[in-house]
């Protein structure tokens, strides 16, 4: 083996080593608002997780908080037509959070945080 293969495995094997031990990224969630005015869904989210939603579509949306489950509070915020705002919160306490667009009727959906 040359020198600079040997070098270059050494290299190899050091950054492996590095990205091994390399810290996790931080768990999130990603709620998306979509173009048939509705979210993607109902989600399910770990306690501690940072649950974000976004507005990718043409259209005006806002997300706000509703306490038909747990007793929370999410001011209503705007997410504007597809700039890449978004809003986020960590949920510390098992439950349902349900969540609504104050522009758009039908479209709710519920954060159901579990352990």
């Amino acid at each position: 083996m040359t020198k600079a293969t040997r070098l270059l495995l050494a290299t190899v094997l050091a950054a492996g080593s590095v990205l091994m031990f390399a810290a996790p990224a931080a768990a999130r969630v990603v709620i998306k608002a979509r173009t048939d005015n509705s979210w993607t869904g109902h989600i399910s989210a770990k306690m501690g997780e940072k649950v974000i939603w976004r507005n990718p579509t043409f259209s005006a949306h806002t997300v706000k908080s509703y306490n038909q489950g747990k007793r929370w509070r999410l001011q209503e915020t705007q997410l504007e037509i597809n700039n890449g705002n978004q809003v986020a919160r960590r949920f510390k306490k098992r439950g349902n959070y349900y969540f609504r667009c104050t522009l758009h009727d039908d479209m709710v959906g519920i954060v159901r945080v579990r352990r």
